[in-house]
């Protein structure tokens, strides 16, 4: 027990070291940020905190984010955007209340471009928008980037390509935004990417397992693919596959669940009837566009 309250001691003080951005110097910050992302759990202590000072914390994570896209070392780049997105997502996972600034989390997007094909970055860029509620300008902030813009679909893509190593926490914010981006038409997806989504597409739906939670976010990021005027633009790239693989996990569930997946389903089977929907909207598209 007391082992276990000078651990928790220790990592607390991590957290306020690294959180620090007045009296503490960012490479500081950043051997902190590093001490906690190789600590064991570093985020129950970041969940217990107070209100006050989570929203504290999330403050300074955003502060420090603009000020290493500003020094543009990609080594703290992708360690402090690390350390942000696993943060976000402990705290989306708990519950946990924030209070997250909007014009500050303009400010970062606005300067991600050139650093989106790090994992980090795409991660928590993710997550920052994911945070938001005014979601149109959240779009406009990447769209609109002055440098880098054209990175920003690839390293969305380059995240999306290791979907299998991915934690499902971070594929529903990963996939949140792709959706959004795929929604709107967004001048950021250049045909050839498109190309490239649907290919990673393809694989993943093929590959893992049905069971796999990460499936429920796949299906809404198909979903939002082949509903996409990208589609239609390119060709219907690759419809057999897609409407082969949409059938044969269609007709997975529905064989788990007696054929009637989409009638009044149990609480511990919405997701499952989230995916089955947005899989007969994509079955449904597919058909229409033959």
């Amino acid at each position: 027990m007391a082992g276990s309250s000078s651990a928790d001691a220790r990592i607390a003080c991590t957290w306020s070291t690294a959180m620090d951005c007045v009296n503490t110097s960012l490479s500081k910050r950043l051997a902190a940020a590093t001490s906690l992302l190789e600590s064991s759990d570093p985020w129950s202590s970041l969940a217990s905190c107070s209100m006050h000072t989570r929203n504290s914390h999330v403050r300074s994570m955003l502060s420090t984010c603009s000020e290493v896209l500003q020094g543009g070392d990609v080594g703290a780049v992708a360690v402090w955007f690390f350390l942000t997105a696993s943060a976000f997502m402990s705290l989306h996972q708990s519950s946990s209340n924030t209070s997250c600034d909007t014009s500050a989390v303009l400010r970062i997007l606005r300067k991600v471009g050139p650093y989106m094909t790090l994992l980090p970055v795409a991660l928590g860029t993710s997550w920052l928008v994911l945070s938001q509620q005014e979601v149109d300008m959240m779009l406009e902030a990447l769209e609109t980037c002055v440098y880098g813009r054209e990175y920003i679909w690839e390293g969305l893509l380059r995240a999306f390509n290791q979907t299998s190593n991915l934690g499902n926490g971070h594929m529903v914010a990963l996939g949140h935004l792709l959706s959004l981006l795929l929604a709107r038409d967004s001048v950021l997806i250049y045909p050839n990417d498109f190309q490239v989504f649907v290919d990673i597409l393809v694989r993943e739906t093929t590959d893992l397992d049905m069971d796999d939670p990460r499936r429920s976010t796949l299906a809404t990021v198909l979903r939002w693919g082949v509903l996409s005027p990208l589609y239609e633009r390119g060709g219907r790239y690759r419809s057999i596959e897609l409407a082969i693989v949409v059938a044969q996990w269609k007709e997975a569930l529905e064989k788990g669940h007696g054929g009637s997946i989409d009638r009044t389903p149990a609480l511990s089977d919405l997701q499952e009837c989230s995916t089955w929907k947005a899989l007969r909207d994509a079955q449904l598209a597919l058909l229409q566009q033959t």
